[in-house]
Formats: structure tokens, sequence, C-alpha cells
């Protein structure tokens, strides 16, 4: 049978990634589709907002130090929606980063929703595509526990990154 790809991924986290470009290098014919940004929990809502989150929460500490070595810091404030903007453009630039080795491995990348119809069809959008291989790969997303308050005030590591507005 003749399909249109010989692997199609379904999720362009850090394991779809890596699968469409270990399998387009050994000559597969890929295509991979992703209804975010590209890169996954890690990149978009996981480690690299934490990480950045975390290394500007410590400059308070570095002004205060630095007076110990004679700078003088007169007062700071932060710029919450700034900051905020800041780290979304740094994961911009890394989901970019991602579409580009895409590219380069030949793999096609669909910027849409994809869902299973059998073993060998996917819809992305209103096409049904066809593969000898498909791999969902779309991890994981947190669950509310069924507690008071949860809806009004919980919150999870998909929205935490993307709090517009300081607390008080």
């Amino acid at each position: 049978m003749t399909y249109d790809y010989d692997l199609f991924v379904i999720g362009a986290g850090s394991g779809g990634l890596a699968a469409a470009k270990r399998a387009a290098s050994y000559g597969a014919k890929v295509a991979i589709a992703e209804e975010s940004l590209v890169g996954g929990t890690c990149v978009i809502r996981g480690c690299i907002p934490k990480k950045l989150m975390v290394y500007g929460s410590h400059f308070p500490e570095l002004f205060h130090d630095a007076a110990g070595y004679g700078w003088k810091v007169g007062n700071t404030e932060l710029d919450w929606e700034y900051f905020i903007t800041a780290i979304d453009k740094e994961v911009n630039r890394l989901s970019e980063l991602h579409i580009g080795f895409l590219g380069k491995a030949g793999v096609e990348l669909f910027h849409l929703r994809a869902s299973l119809l059998d073993n060998h069809t996917v819809k992305v959008g209103d096409r049904q595509l066809t593969a000898n291989k498909i791999l969902i790969a779309v991890g994981g997303r947190p669950i509310k526990p069924d507690i008071p308050g949860m809806e009004e005030l919980g919150i999870t590591s998909n929205e935490i990154f993307q709090v517009k507005k300081k607390n008080p």
C-alpha cells in the first residue's frame, strides 16, 4: 500500500521532535503535527520558563550583595509584565529554533490539531493523511483535583507562566 508518509507524529514535544528528526535522518518521509507552540512542556510551560523565572528572581539578592563590593544600587522594582514578556520572547525563540531544526531535517510541520482516524490515517485540519506508522507523542496535562476553591484559585503549570499581572 502507498502512504503519504512513512511516519506521522502527533505532538511536537521532546519525544515527538526526536522521533521525527531521527526517522527523517534515516531517509523516512516524515510529518509532525502540533496545535500549540513547538517544543512541548519543557520548552513552553516547564523547564525553560521556570529556569528563566528563577534566574530573574535572584536579581534582588545580587543587588543587595553588590553593595558589599562598592556598588551603589538605588531602588529597584520588578516590571512584572515586562518580565513575563521577556520569558515569552525566549520561549518563542526556542520554539522557532525547533521549527528550523525540523525543516533542516526534512520533516513537514502541520501547525494544526491532528487526530487518529484508524491505524494508518490521521485527520489534520480538514485533510486526511496516511502513514505507514503513526506515533502519538502528545505528552500529558496537569489535573486539577476536585477540592474546594480549585477552580477559582488553583493554577497549574499550564497557566503559571502566563500570569500577566503581579500579585500584590
